[in-house]
Formats: C-alpha cells, sequence, structure tokens
C-alpha cells in the first residue's frame, strides 16, 4: 500500500467534512457521488460544493437531487452542482448517466468518483438485470460504474468507495460463487438476518473491488483508489422499516457514534484532502479519517480476484451488447489471468 508510511492523521472520529476541506480551494476539480441527496452524501456534497468543487449528483430520484441543490445553493451562491439521473437498480440507467457525464465533461478527466450510495433493509428481490437488488445496488452497478467511467480517470485522479465496518460479519468463505456475488434465494427466512447478511457481504465486496482496481490497475497508472468506513450513523439507508432497523441496530454491538457532518469527514479527506493526495496512499482502508486494518478477508487479495472475476462474468452477461461497454483493458486482462 503506497505512502502509508507517510500519511500523518491530522484529524479524527470527531471531525466534521468543513473543518477537513478548512482553507482548500477546490475550484476546477470534478466529482461524481452516487446518492448525493441525502444523509452522508448530501454532507458530501455540501462540503466540496461549497469550497468550491464542481460535483455531479447521481440520484435515483433527481428532485430530491434538485432539492439538495437548491439547499446548498441558498447557502452559498454560484456553487457548481449538477444532477444526473443514476439508478443503480437498473443497468440501463447506470449506462445512462456513465454517458451523461462523459458528455457533460468533454474532453476534461474525471478527478473523483465517489461510490457512496447504498441500500439496506431490503427483502429479497431480483432486479430487472437478473441480481439480488442489494447485491446489484450496493456492488455490481457502482463496479460497473466504475468501469463505465475508467476512461475519464487520468494519474491523479481518486475513487472513494463507502464501506462499512459492517465487512467484518460477512458470512463469506475462502472460495466464491456467483450465488455469493448475487443470490437467487434468501438464505434465511429471518427478515433481520436476511437484511443483516446481503449488508455486510456488500460492504466486503466494496473493500475487495477496491484492492483488486489498486492491485490489478490503478496503482500502475497513478490513479488512487480507497475504501472507508464513515461511521455509525442513522441514515435514511434504514428509512424502510424502524422496527427492522432496531433489529440491524442490536445485532450490530455499536452505538450511534456520529453526526452526518462528522460522518462525511473520511469521505472528503480520502477524495480531495492533499494529506491523501500527498503521500499517494491508494489501496487503503480509512476510518475516523485515519488508515486502520481492515478484516483477515478484506485484505485477501485471492478472495478479491475471485470476487473481481465473478463479477466482472456477471456485468458482461447482463449487458452484452450495450454501449458504452466495459472497456476492453479489463476483459482482455482478466483473459490473460485465466
Amino acid at each position: 500500500m503506497a505512502g502509508v508510511d507517510d500519511f500523518k492523521p491530522r484529524f479524527n472520529s470527531s471531525s466534521t467534512a468543513l473543518e477537513v476541506l478548512e482553507g482548500l480551494d477546490l475550484t476546477g476539480v470534478r466529482v461524481f457521488i452516487t446518492g448525493g441527496n441525502c444523509g452522508i452524501g448530501f454532507e458530501t456534497v455540501r462540503a466540496l460544493a461549497l469550497h468550491g468543487a464542481h460535483v455531479f449528483l447521481g440520484c435515483r430520484n433527481t428532485e430530491t437531487g434538485q432539492e439538495a441543490v437548491r439547499q446548498i445553493e441558498e447557502e452559498k451562491e454560484g456553487v457548481k452542482c449538477e444532477v444526473i439521473k443514476c439508478d443503480l437498480s437498473r443497468l440501463a440507467s447506470v449506462r445512462h448517466a456513465a454517458q451523461s457525464l462523459r458528455n457533460r465533461l468533454g474532453e476534461r478527466k474525471l478527478d473523483v468518483l465517489i461510490l457512496n450510495a447504498a441500500v439496506s433493509i431490503l427483502p429479497f428481490q431480483i432486479t430487472e438485470d437478473g441480481f439480488e437488488i442489494t447485491y446489484q445496488v450496493n456492488h455490481l452497478a457502482q463496479m460497473y460504474l466504475t468501469l463505465l467511467l475508467s476512461p475519464l480517470l487520468a494519474r491523479g485522479s481518486r475513487i472513494v468507495s463507502v464501506s462499512s465496518g459492517a465487512h467484518q460479519w460477512s458470512t463469506f468463505g475462502e472460495e466464491l460463487s456467483e450465488e455469493d456475488i448475487s443470490p437467487t434465494a434468501a438464505t434465511t427466512a429471518i427478515a433481520p438476518l436476511w437484511y443483516r447478511r446481503t449488508y455486510d457481504n456488500t460492504k466486503l465486496l466494496n473493500i475487495l473491488m477496491v484492492k483488486r482496481l489498486h492491485e490489478r490497475w490503478f496503482k500502475s497508472k497513478g490513479i488512487l483508489a480507497n475504501v472507508l468506513h464513515p461511521g455509525v450513523i442513522h441514515t435514511n439507508i434504514t428509512r424502510n422499516s424502524w422496527l427492522v432497523w432496531l433489529a440491524f441496530l442490536a445485532l450490530s454491538f455499536t452505538p450511534f457514534s456520529k453526526n452526518l457532518e462528522q460522518g462525511a469527514a473520511t469521505t472528503v479527506l480520502v477524495a480531495v484532502s492533499p494529506d491523501t493526495a500527498g503521500t499517494g496512499v491508494s489501496g487503503c482502508y480509512f476510518d475516523d479519517c485515519d488508515i486502520k486494518t481492515p478484516s483477515d478477508a478484506a485484505q485477501n487479495l485471492e478472495l478479491a480476484a475471485q470476487a473481481w472475476r465473478l463479477s466482472l462474468k456477471l456485468l458482461v452477461k447482463a449487458t452484452e451488447g450495450m454501449t458504452p461497454h466495459i472497456p476492453d483493458e479489463f476483459l482482455m486482462d482478466e483473459m490473460s489471468e485465466n
């Protein structure tokens, strides 16, 4: 993990996103974020936009996205925020979002891609793309988006994936199958356990994806890819049922510890702070604005390779003949390994 020894933490669990960015001028920095209309995502967008960044919000609901932008505009005139329709439960919407961003940027590069959106406490459901919905929204669709936007990334660009400390409770073994990446049936009839299992597993997949991207492609290109745990915060991710959320919380063994502004601090640190860019930190797991050690499974490069190959296979099959298509460099590279 390049640059780890050079990274010196200046912030902690009580720091807010605005404190992390204090004094920074982000004019000209272009950011795309999934789920930027509410919760931690909104506070991330707000902090970045108030410091001059040009932020593109990828939102399932464009009306709530526009409302989020209006709130920030009321706080400061002249902020640069644009909303792009991006429904992660539909790969067609992800393709359209990627193409829309490419059209808007033209020849300019994308400086930061923040994979922030996530769902939890959803019953078993198969999407129109043939995937279990939580696994698609939290992992497969965001991996797909990353691949489609990769041509916009250049040396110095950053990818930030918002995972969770819940990854440590993943039920994955040492050998993965397609059923692990997108179950075809609920693995338990006990709803709270299903919600917990799907969330934990997809959060581990977030880390494994970043590990694979860093080790296999981006390290040699000077693109920084990191993953983080924002802290335990009650957000709209649990909006489907407060009773189920209580069950979910009881299983987490962790009390609420941060507000939304604090929850966004680690994201903006990893996304734009010179603390991370200047040291070339990549392939790392952050928590409380510092580099931490994730679970053993999250550090398993072979497991990361398995998860990547299986996910790529599923995505290629589901998007065959669609444009824009997954860049050939990813397809050819994986073929050369097998």
